[in-house]
C-alpha cells in the first residue's frame, strides 16, 4: 500500500499487522527500506526514488489518498506504476480516498465501492498464490 506520508505507511501496516498477517516496510521516514516481502507498505517518495528495490512483478498496488495522484507522466506515482507495468503489465491499482471528486477533474473514479469487509481482506491474503505480490 502506498501513501503520501510516513504516519500513514506506519498506521496502515499496524493495521494490517493486527490481522496477524506479516508485511514488510518501505519507508525512509520510519528508517526501514525491507521490499523482498509479499506485501509490502511504502511511502511513494521513498518507493519512487528506489525503483531498482522494486524489479519484481507486483500484481497489485493499492494507493491510500488516491486523490493525490496526479495525471501527470512525470510524477512520482506515474513514474512508479510505469515502472511496476514494465515488470507486470497485469498490473491492477486500488485507490482509496475519502474525496473522490476534485474541483474542476470531476469524479476521480469509474467504480466506487463504498465498503470491503475485512474478512474478505484476510480470506483474500490467506489464499492468494506464492508468485502474487501486493504493494499494499
Amino acid at each position: 500500500m502506498l501513501a503520501h506520508v510516513k504516519e500513514l505507511v506506519e498506521q496502515n501496516h499496524s493495521k494490517y499487522q493486527a490481522y496477524g498477517l506479516q508485511a514488510d516496510i518501505f519507508a525512509a521516514g520510519l528508517q526501514r527500506k525491507q521490499s523482498e516481502g509479499k506485501v509490502v507498505f511504502g511511502s511513494v517518495q521513498s518507493v519512487a526514488r528506489n525503483l531498482a528495490s522494486f524489479d519484481s512483478a507486483f500484481s497489485l498496488v493499492i494507493v491510500d489518498e488516491c486523490h493525490r495522484i496526479s495525471d501527470k507522466e512525470e510524477s512520482q506515482y506515474q513514474q512508479l506504476f510505469a515502472h511496476l507495468r514494465q515488470h507486470n503489465p497485469q498490473l491492477r491499482l486500488l485507490g482509496l480516498t475519502a474525496t473522490p471528486f476534485r474541483l474542476g477533474k470531476g469524479w476521480i473514479y469509474r467504480t466506487t465501492i463504498t465498503a470491503w469487509c475485512a474478512a474478505m481482506i484476510t480470506r483474500c491474503s490467506a489464499t492468494a498464490s506464492t508468485n502474487c505480490r501486493c504493494a499494499i
